[in-house]
């Protein structure tokens, strides 16, 4: 397997003329300036909807795990490039990406579980250097990381869903279009947000 820097090194200059935005996973571990999680399988980017030829164009060597109208995923080498596509809705933009498998399983629409982000949190981006390669952030990434691993982000040890954290569980979901995040006790099957409220699956809307 290519390691995560070696496969981050092949995917980002390869970018150069397609707008991206490091997202998700990948923007914690970047807008710190940690090393990228040697553990972490993939390289999340958000990309306008409109490039998605561009990216099936540069990367056509690649393996393709999924391809539709809200997320491309592609693998090489046993890692994974997770191409999150969003729609410009004006003042914020429509990522239905983060959730789609959520989506998958539960047969719903997956404009229903799309994020929403207002566009001042992202634009106009910012360009940094990583690992000696010119890329795009959001224009506040601390704040987007916020909305999207919840305030106490920065104490997780990695930013994948369902850390761990002593024996409860963070699970993040999605409503009204905005992260959410829930918990379980180890050795449960049931979900509370912060009011107490239980839920026996993770919960997409107040009343599921």
């Amino acid at each position: 397997m290519i390691s995560i820097n070696d496969f981050y090194d092949l995917v980002m200059p390869r970018l150069k003329n397609i707008p991206h935005i490091i997202y998700n996973g990948t923007l914690w571990s970047i807008a710190q300036g940690y090393e990228l999680h040697p553990d972490d399988i993939d390289i999340d980017l958000l990309f306008p909807i409109e490039y998605q030829s561009h990216i099936r164009d540069e990367f056509s060597e690649f393996d393709v795990l999924r391809d539709d109208d809200y997320h491309i995923w592609l693998e090489f080498e046993g890692r994974r490039l997770d191409c999150y596509l969003y729609k410009d809705c004006g003042t914020y933009i429509s990522e239905a990406s983060s959730y789609i498998i959520m989506a998958d399983e539960r047969g719903i629409d997956p404009e229903k579980l799309s994020m929403h982000w207002d566009k001042d949190l992202i634009f106009p981006t910012q360009t940094i250097i990583y690992r000696n390669i010119s890329v795009q952030i959001p224009a506040k990434p601390f704040e987007m990381l916020e909305k999207h691993f919840g305030k106490h982000w920065q104490k997780w040890e990695t930013p994948f869903t369902a850390t761990n954290i002593g024996k409860v569980e963070i699970h993040r979901t999605v409503f009204d279009h905005k992260t959410k995040l829930v918990y379980s006790h180890k050795n449960t099957r049931y979900f509370y947000d912060e009011n107490g409220t239980r839920y026996s699956q993770l919960p997409t809307k107040p009343d599921s």
